[in-house]
């Protein structure tokens, strides 16, 4: 029986060896649509089908999943300046729960035709990138460099029909959405003496045309959305150097307005805020980090009073989601994930560390995968399921130490992703996918875009996601 084992894992690995042909690294994109046919056989990433209306198995993917997941013991010791000794549990993907959980599926993976290379990978824009059905948005560093030596972005369109990539828009990053679905957002690159500066413009989709809102609005982070629009007054709410601002039309300018004031911190201490704002445009979630302070503050648009506070070191606007009804708020952040509900007024974790028997949160220098933590919550359609990433580098068995018995430093230790379901209640959850999949999801909810890794060199895709 042993040897029958070897054998058909030997032929597993030979299999797995046999991959699909690799895009071409020129400049040329495909010519002709994608067939079915041309799209891999196999799962891209565990728990996602591939396209077509039958599920392929007993592929060698397949065949090595069904192999034992090797695995420590919560009893093996993990030398690491003498923590005590401490595994996770793997989370068992076959588990059964309910069906609002249960079928989920991430389906028909379409595979970027655009060449990649491990210096540059290609990134969605925050929280544009499907302009429509058949057209998805790509982020990627310009060809010229400013005065400076450092890049601009640009944006290039994929059409899904065609499979063709082409430039769309020159020098645009951080997207986002207008009210009225028909106009963009984005920060535009400049620089100015030994100064790089980032300006705001408005571009038309229909008559593709920018125009220019306002200069200088700060540094954005990489996946900071510029700007929210509240109403069709032509209110925005934005990020001006740390600072959320409403910006309102006075004369010919953009006046800006403090949205909240938020609490002083040490002098010179590193400091950060975002801020997104919920579909109906009446509450604004304001993150708030420092060196010791980290909040979340929910304002009033209307009146700019703050609704309510409370502690969370969610320090990225990509670590939270509203509901479609606008009633409750999500949260990741290192504790577990957490919904504030804003009729209510109260807050209710959905799931925590200790749930899943993470280690206990420590400075640096405590449990190996100690920095274990939640991120990229998003709400289903119609709000009755969260999905989310649980992040832990205990889940999957390697190297405790280097040659000479030196510790491993958490911060080279690449944490397991691990993509979760949970209902709106917090009754029920369940792991869906070794793969952080819910981190760009499309207006509709229907479809997310994931980036991956194939020998070193990096892979985009999009999916499309099954609700029920």
């Amino acid at each position: 029986m042993k040897r029958i084992f070897i054998a058909v894992f030997l032929t597993v690995l030979a299999l797995s060896a046999c991959g699909p042909e690799k895009l071409s690294t020129g400049d040329a994109v495909a010519e002709d649509p994608v067939a079915v046919s041309q799209i891999p056989a196999t799962p891209l990433v565990e728990g996602i089908s591939p396209a077509g209306s039958q599920v392929v198995t007993d592929t060698a993917a397949e065949l090595l999943a069904r192999l034992p997941t090797p695995t420590l013991p919560l009893t093996d010791a993990v030398p690491m300046w003498g923590a005590e000794p401490y595994r996770v549990p793997v989370p068992d993907l076959d588990v059964v729960t309910v069906p609002e959980l249960d079928n989920i599926r991430f389906v028909n993976p379409r595979l970027l035709p655009f060449p990649q290379n491990e210096h540059q990978s290609i990134s969605t824009s925050s929280e544009v990138w499907m302009l429509d059905d058949d057209t998805v948005l790509l982020s990627m560093p310009g060809k010229k460099p400013l005065s400076d030596g450092s890049y601009t972005h640009d944006q290039y369109r994929w059409n899904l029909k065609t499979n063709q990539v082409d430039l769309w828009l020159e020098n645009a990053q951080n997207l986002s959405w207008g009210a009225d679905g028909e106009t963009l957002y984005y920060l535009s690159k400049r620089t100015n003496e030994d100064n790089v500066l980032f300006d705001l413009f408005r571009y038309d989709i229909r008559h593709k045309r920018s125009e220019f809102v306002r200069a200088d609005m700060g540094t954005p982070f990489i996946n900071q959305s510029p700007i929210a629009q509240p109403g069709p007054d032509g209110t925005l709410v934005v990020v001006e150097k740390e600072q959320p601002v409403l910006l309102q039309q006075q004369g010919d300018a953009m006046e800006a307005t403090a949205l909240l004031k938020l609490p002083e911190s040490q002098q010179g201490a590193w400091r950060h805020s975002e801020v997104s704002t919920s579909p109906d445009r009446q509450t604004a979630a304001v993150l708030f980090s420092s060196k010791d302070v980290h909040m979340i503050y929910l304002v009033g648009i209307k009146n700019l009073e703050v609704i309510a506070k409370f502690e969370s070191d969610a320090a990225f606007w990509t670590n939270i989601d509203w509901s479609a009804d606008s009633r409750l708020l999500a949260v990741a952040d290192s504790s577990g994930v957490f919904v504030y509900d804003l009729v209510a007024g109260d807050k209710r974790y959905l799931v925590t560390r200790e749930e899943l028997k993470f280690p206990p949160v420590l400075e640096f220098g405590g449990l190996l995968g100690s920095g274990a933590d939640f991120v990229n919550p998003r709400w289903s359609p119609d709000g009755a399921v969260l999905l989310f990433v649980a992040r832990c580098g205990l889940w999957a068995p390697g190297p405790t130490e280097r040659p000479g018995w030196e510790p491993l430093d958490v911060s080279n230790v690449s944490p397991t992703e691990i993509t979760f379901a949970v209902t709106s209640d917090g009754s029920f959850s369940r792991p869906l996918s070794r793969k952080a999949i819910p981190f760009n999801l499309s207006r509709d909810r229907s479809s997310s875009w994931i980036n991956s890794w194939d020998q070193d060199i990096p892979v985009s895709y999009k999916v499309t996601i099954e609700w029920k």
